[in-house]
Protein backbone atom coordinates (compact mmCIF):
# COMPACT_ATOMS: atom_id res chain seq x y z
CA UNK A 1 0.00 0.00 0.00
CA UNK A 2 2.73 2.38 0.91
CA UNK A 3 6.10 1.13 -1.18
CA UNK A 4 7.50 0.50 2.51
CA UNK A 5 11.65 -0.78 2.61
CA UNK A 6 10.71 -4.22 4.34
CA UNK A 7 14.67 -3.73 6.00
CA UNK A 8 13.40 -0.84 7.88
CA UNK A 9 10.02 -1.29 8.59
CA UNK A 10 8.35 -3.57 11.44
CA UNK A 11 7.25 -6.98 10.01
CA UNK A 12 4.11 -6.75 11.59
CA UNK A 13 3.22 -2.71 9.45
CA UNK A 14 4.92 -3.98 6.49
CA UNK A 15 2.45 -7.18 6.57
CA UNK A 16 -0.63 -5.67 7.38
CA UNK A 17 0.79 -2.97 4.19
CA UNK A 18 0.47 -6.12 1.76
CA UNK A 19 -2.89 -7.51 2.71
CA UNK A 20 -4.23 -3.85 2.54
CA UNK A 21 -3.08 -3.59 -0.64
CA UNK A 22 -4.48 -7.29 -1.45
CA UNK A 23 -7.75 -6.33 -0.26
CA UNK A 24 -7.86 -3.98 -3.11
CA UNK A 25 -5.77 -5.24 -5.66
CA UNK A 26 -6.94 -9.14 -5.89
CA UNK A 27 -4.30 -11.11 -8.10
CA UNK A 28 -1.96 -13.44 -5.46
CA UNK A 29 1.33 -11.75 -6.78
CA UNK A 30 3.11 -9.73 -4.40
CA UNK A 31 6.26 -7.53 -5.76
CA UNK A 32 8.11 -6.54 -3.01
CA UNK A 33 9.21 -2.66 -3.08
CA UNK A 34 12.76 -2.20 -3.78
CA UNK A 35 13.06 -6.07 -4.93
CA UNK A 36 13.85 -6.55 -0.72
CA UNK A 37 12.31 -7.84 2.54
CA UNK A 38 13.49 -9.51 5.44
CA UNK A 39 13.25 -13.11 5.52
CA UNK A 40 10.34 -12.74 8.36
CA UNK A 41 8.00 -10.91 6.11
CA UNK A 42 8.85 -13.06 3.10
CA UNK A 43 8.16 -16.21 5.64
CA UNK A 44 4.79 -14.41 6.46
CA UNK A 45 3.88 -13.73 3.32
CA UNK A 46 4.47 -16.30 1.13
CA UNK A 47 1.76 -18.83 1.94
CA UNK A 48 -0.53 -15.64 0.65
CA UNK A 49 1.06 -15.14 -2.39
CA UNK A 50 3.01 -15.62 -5.02
CA UNK A 51 6.41 -13.61 -5.22
CA UNK A 52 7.36 -12.36 -8.51
CA UNK A 53 10.74 -10.34 -9.30
CA UNK A 54 11.85 -8.82 -11.79
CA UNK A 55 15.46 -8.82 -13.83
CA UNK A 56 15.38 -5.49 -16.37
CA UNK A 57 14.71 -1.91 -14.02
CA UNK A 58 14.29 0.58 -16.66
CA UNK A 59 14.55 3.27 -13.95
CA UNK A 60 11.92 5.71 -15.02
CA UNK A 61 11.21 6.35 -11.76
CA UNK A 62 14.78 8.40 -11.86
CA UNK A 63 14.12 11.79 -12.71
CA UNK A 64 17.95 12.02 -14.11
CA UNK A 65 17.42 9.61 -16.83
CA UNK A 66 15.30 10.38 -20.08
CA UNK A 67 12.64 8.43 -21.72
CA UNK A 68 15.25 7.08 -24.16
CA UNK A 69 17.55 6.48 -21.25
CA UNK A 70 15.42 3.83 -19.86
CA UNK A 71 14.74 2.97 -23.13
CA UNK A 72 17.70 1.97 -23.97
CA UNK A 73 18.26 0.37 -20.43
CA UNK A 74 15.44 -2.46 -20.70
CA UNK A 75 16.62 -3.52 -24.81
CA UNK A 76 19.99 -3.83 -23.41
CA UNK A 77 19.13 -5.79 -20.70
CA UNK A 78 16.03 -7.93 -22.19
CA UNK A 79 16.59 -11.45 -22.82
CA UNK A 80 14.00 -14.45 -23.22
CA UNK A 81 11.84 -14.34 -20.12
CA UNK A 82 12.71 -11.34 -18.78
CA UNK A 83 10.08 -9.46 -16.57
CA UNK A 84 10.81 -5.57 -16.84
CA UNK A 85 9.30 -3.53 -14.06
CA UNK A 86 8.42 -0.14 -15.02
CA UNK A 87 5.94 2.16 -12.66
CA UNK A 88 2.61 3.48 -12.97
CA UNK A 89 3.00 7.15 -11.40
CA UNK A 90 3.12 10.70 -12.00
CA UNK A 91 7.04 10.58 -10.65
CA UNK A 92 7.95 8.00 -13.97
CA UNK A 93 4.91 9.33 -16.26
CA UNK A 94 7.25 11.73 -17.72
CA UNK A 95 9.77 8.93 -18.96
CA UNK A 96 7.12 6.00 -19.39
CA UNK A 97 5.10 7.76 -21.97
CA UNK A 98 8.02 8.02 -24.23
CA UNK A 99 9.90 4.62 -23.09
CA UNK A 100 6.86 2.15 -23.20
CA UNK A 101 6.05 2.62 -26.84
CA UNK A 102 9.25 2.31 -27.92
CA UNK A 103 10.08 -0.71 -25.76
CA UNK A 104 6.76 -2.12 -27.32
CA UNK A 105 7.82 -1.64 -30.92
CA UNK A 106 11.79 -2.54 -30.47
CA UNK A 107 11.07 -5.79 -28.54
CA UNK A 108 7.93 -7.19 -31.04
CA UNK A 109 10.55 -6.13 -33.43
CA UNK A 110 12.75 -8.65 -32.41
CA UNK A 111 10.11 -11.56 -31.74
CA UNK A 112 9.58 -11.12 -27.97
CA UNK A 113 6.09 -12.08 -27.35
CA UNK A 114 4.32 -9.86 -24.29
CA UNK A 115 2.43 -12.29 -21.71
CA UNK A 116 0.93 -11.54 -18.55
CA UNK A 117 0.72 -13.59 -15.30
CA UNK A 118 -2.41 -15.20 -14.36
CA UNK A 119 -4.96 -13.45 -12.83
CA UNK A 120 -4.55 -15.84 -9.87
CA UNK A 121 -1.40 -17.94 -9.51
CA UNK A 122 -2.39 -21.58 -8.75
CA UNK A 123 -2.64 -23.09 -5.46
CA UNK A 124 -0.19 -25.86 -4.49
CA UNK A 125 -2.61 -28.07 -4.97
CA UNK A 126 -4.42 -27.15 -8.50
CA UNK A 127 -0.63 -27.15 -9.97
CA UNK A 128 -0.41 -30.90 -8.67
CA UNK A 129 2.94 -29.95 -5.71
Amino acid sequence: MNHEKGWVTSTEAYVKSVESTASLVDSGYFRPPYGKCTRKQYNQLKSKFRFVYWDVLAEDWNRKLSGEQCFKKVIKNCKNGSVVVLHDSEKAWPRLQIALPLILESLTEKGFVFESLPVKPLSLQQAGV
